[in-house]
Order: C-alpha cells, then structure tokens, then sequence
C-alpha cells in the first residue's frame, strides 16, 4: 500500500517538471515569437482582420496580405494601401476573436448552469 502512494507521489510531481531549456532566447525574441503566432494563426486573406499597435505608438488596422519569416503585410480595408510590419516593431496585436477573460466568463458561465442542471435533477429524483 504504501509502495502504491509512493509510486503516484512520485508520477504526479513527475507531471510538474518544467521542460524549459536552461538557456533560453531572449525576452524580445519570445515577444517576437508570440507576435509571428498571432499572424500565422489569423491567416492570410481578407478574413484575416488585425488590428496592430507598434512601438513607435502608431497604429495598423486591415488584413493580413502576406506572411514572411521577418515580417509580414498589412493592407487596409478601404482603401488598399500595404503596410510592411517587422514581427520585431509590433507592440500589441488585436484582432477578431474573444478575450482571455470573456472565454473564462463562458466557460464558468456553462459550469455553473451544468451545475444547476444537476442539481434540479437530483433534488427531483430524491424519493419522499
């Protein structure tokens, strides 16, 4: 028996282990990462809305034309003007989609009518 809580301590602060690598990038080529994910994950084409503020405080809003390994293209809606961006110059990233907080609030928001369900079920399965 306890051989068994052991050998489940163990697996469980097994799971726990951070695999980062000792030496890590640096803290500009991370942000730069996250940033190329953004845009790879939006897409290219005319459904792929972004909406950028960069480091100088300017602001870039459209579409994703084009994709590259250093930078991509914006163009605006209305008027079709390109925007080359460096995933480097890129401060913030907006866009379509939820976020981090709204998609918390749903899914709280459907636990706890799950959990009501639940509840009127068995309160109305208790036999008197």
């Amino acid at each position: 028996m306890l051989r068994t809580i052991l050998l489940l301590a163990l697996a469980i602060s097994l799971l726990h282990i951070d695999n980062k690598p000792a030496c890590a990038g640096s803290p500009g080529e991370d942000a730069q990462a996250k940033v190329k994910a953004q845009v790879a994950k939006r897409g290219v084409g005319e459904k792929a809305k972004i909406s950028l503020r960069l480091r100088d405080k300017k602001e870039v809003k459209g579409y994703v034309s084009q994709a590259g390994e250093d930078d991509f293209v914006v163009a605006d809606s209305k008027t079709g003007a390109k925007t080359t961006v460096s995933y480097r110059d890129v401060e913030r990233v907006k866009g379509k989609g939820f976020p981090l907080a709204a998609k918390i609030g749903i899914g709280v928001g459907i636990g706890v009518v799950v959990l009501a369900l639940i509840a009127i079920h068995s309160f109305n399965n208790i036999g008197y």
